[in-house]
């Protein structure tokens, strides 16, 4: 079991101290430490595992596998090559990379990620490996590749999709509320899971289903697909 990697949970802005006190309730990872929309702490797979099963305010479970000083482009290439990518994920596998970039060397986010793609292609294929195909929609392996100003940080995203998306709803409103959101909300106002909880805008009853999850301390990911790599 790896241990002693560098984890980043995301969350909505406003909701890092309730994500902190999920972390830290359920014994997961250690020194952990509030950034803007999210958590960063150390810890290893088992970790990763409960955070994307049991943390109710996580939207992402990031694994930071480099970060680095962005002085120009080939940066990019160069460091993104140097990535032991074979540890983590068979060429097999389609990929795709989610790219922020706040950066004047790029832009757009496009350029970006195509170069992070062309990275991590021609590491495999040097290897004696095939090249992974690209496949925006259904990847097998998401990558979180963050550009802000001049660091830059590659994550491998263990989560797949959005945790927000639990998986019990069949049917939705026209603007159906964030599981997440709802699950934060809740847990800010202090509701102790056994009175009377009343909700005055009732649409699709987000807000009611997480509070009842939450009473029962189901897990969120008891109705998502095991998505994990």
């Amino acid at each position: 079991m790896k241990s002693n990697l560098n984890i980043y949970v995301t969350t909505y802005q406003g909701l890092e101290e309730v994500l902190l006190n999920e972390l830290k309730q359920n014994k997961i990872g250690s020194n952990h430490e509030i950034r803007k929309r999210g958590v960063a702490f150390e810890g290893n797979m088992e970790d990763i595992y409960r955070a994307n099963y049991v943390v109710r305010t996580a939207l992402r479970v990031l694994i930071n596998l480099v970060s680095f000083e962005l002085n120009e482009t080939s940066d990019l290439y160069d460091f993104g090559k140097k990535v032991e990518w074979d540890k983590w994920f068979f060429p097999q596998k389609s990929i795709a990379i989610d790219a922020i970039v706040r950066n004047e060397n790029f832009k757009n986010s496009i350029y970006a990620a195509q170069l992070l793609k062309d990275a991590i292609c021609d590491r495999f294929v040097e290897s004696g490996s095939e090249r992974p195909n690209v496949d925006l929609k259904f990847a097998g392996v998401r990558i979180h590749l963050l550009i802000a100003g001049d660091r830059c940080t590659v994550s491998l995203d263990s989560s797949g999709d959005s945790l927000h998306k639990r998986g019990y709803k069949t049917v939705s409103g026209i603007a159906p509320l964030s599981e997440v959101l709802a699950s934060g909300i809740i847990q800010l106002t202090g509701w102790d899971g056994n009175s009377n909880l009343y909700d005055g805008m009732c649409g699709s009853g987000t807000l009611l289903t997480e509070a009842y999850l939450l009473s029962k301390n189901v897990p969120s990911g008891k109705y998502r697909p095991k998505i994990l790599l």
